[in-house]
């Protein structure tokens, strides 16, 4: 009996053992697969390998940021002169044409006035009184002094002779201040031929910045827009459009650009200009440069490609653009090696990126030999390693 109930007791212990051993294998099973899988960190490269990469120092420089912005060329608004018509008219022909550089006397454009015939008309009149009343006087002085007439006769003559001069000497000076030339002005003192046409020209040597005239165009005398406008061809506006938030763009502040069309353009200077407020349209603010003494192939209109100084230099801590690696879950990422066999990847946080550098701004000591050729590649074989 004892010996029965013993066998039964021991076969129980056995059955406890073996449902003990296995709940207690299922459980380290799920919590062996519930851990996650260790992301590699390394790669090691045999010599052939690692004589493919290229190696620099993480080292501390200045980078200056540079901010891209679409610019255009314009004319030098300092120094433009707007050309008007001395009288009003219809503009018969247009000689020079915008962009174009002219010179001091050179024809701008002629129109047909009917103001110019009336001042010529009023001079002929003008030179006609003046020698009537100089003939009068003529006469009057053998008559007064054989007392013919009386004093005050000859008086008069005199007066009338004064004022007829004046007169012509207005109608004169009306007609060469509306732009008659002196050839013109012979011709009409002469001939009595009246000039219907006149042409107006270039007061100044200068670049065409703007051209409103048009054959068939009546102008009005001094009322705009001009005609014609003139600007200085030594100087040219560089205007740029920056955007929101280009608080560090300021007046001095160095710029570089090279034309659209010309890239082999090396412009540089100063911004000289900064406006207050924002176009309102754009929801861009105005800096302007200026180029001195430009080549003959720059115009007013031309887009430029513009790079502006956008804040003070600053001393960081960089490493070469081809040694950040752009990670597929969009982290950053840069290699390094303390043997040159043996890589290790670092998640970093970059910043400014100027002339072939970038800023790290934390992840990487300073000192550290990272790999800049062949970095995407370290980058790709850890990711397959990770795949399988």
């Amino acid at each position: 009996m004892v010996s029965r109930r013993l066998r039964h007791i021991l076969l129980l212990a056995a059955l406890g053992s073996v449902s003990a051993c296995h709940f207690g294998t299922a459980s380290d099973a799920s919590t062996a697969a519930a851990l996650p899988t260790p992301t590699p960190t390394s790669v090691t490269l045999n010599a052939p390998q690692a004589a493919t990469l290229s190696f620099a120092t993480a080292t501390h420089r200045t980078l200056q940021d540079w901010l891209e912005v679409p610019a255009q060329i314009d004319a030098d608004g300092d120094h433009s002169l707007p050309v008007f018509s001395p009288y009003n008219g219809r503009i018969i022909a247009c000689y020079a044409h915008p962009g174009e550089h002219v010179q001091r006397g050179a024809p701008l454009f002629s129109l047909s006035s009917p103001d110019l015939i009336q001042a010529e008309n009023t001079y002929l009149g003008a030179r006609a009184t003046r020698r009537l009343t100089q003939a009068a006087l003529r006469r009057a002085h053998p008559l007064q002094a054989a007392e013919e007439i009386a004093v005050k006769d000859l008086e008069q003559a005199t007066a009338d002779f004064a004022t007829a001069q004046a007169a012509e000497r207005t109608a004169q000076q009306t007609l060469l201040s509306m732009g008659l030339p002196p050839a013109a002005l012979r011709r009409l003192q002469e001939k009595g031929e009246i000039t219907a046409a006149l042409t107006v020209y270039s007061p100044l040597s200068g670049l065409i910045s703007d051209r409103q005239a048009a054959v068939g165009l009546f102008v009005q005398a001094g009322n705009t827009p001009a005609p014609y406008t003139l600007s200085s061809s030594g100087r040219l506006w560089l205007d740029a459009a920056l955007p929101e938030g280009s608080d560090g763009v300021q007046v001095g502040g160095r710029f570089k650009a090279s034309t659209l069309a010309h890239s082999e353009h090396d412009l540089q200077g100063r911004i000289v200009y900064r406006a207050f407020a924002e176009d309102p349209i754009t929801h861009t603010l105005l800096a302007r440069a200026v180029i001195d003494h430009p080549t003959p192939d720059l115009h007013p209109g031309m887009f430029v490609s513009m790079r502006v100084q956008n804040g003070a230099p600053r001393q960081v801590v960089a490493v070469p653009d081809d040694a950040v690696v752009r990670e597929p879950d969009g982290t950053t990422s840069v290699w390094t090696s303390s043997d040159r066999r043996h890589f290790v990847v670092h998640t970093v946080h970059v910043g400014l990126a100027a002339d072939g550098w970038t800023e790290v701004i934390d992840g990487l000591p300073v000192g550290s030999q990272v790999v800049t050729l062949g970095a995407i590649n370290l980058s790709n074989i850890l990711h397959a390693s990770g795949d399988d």
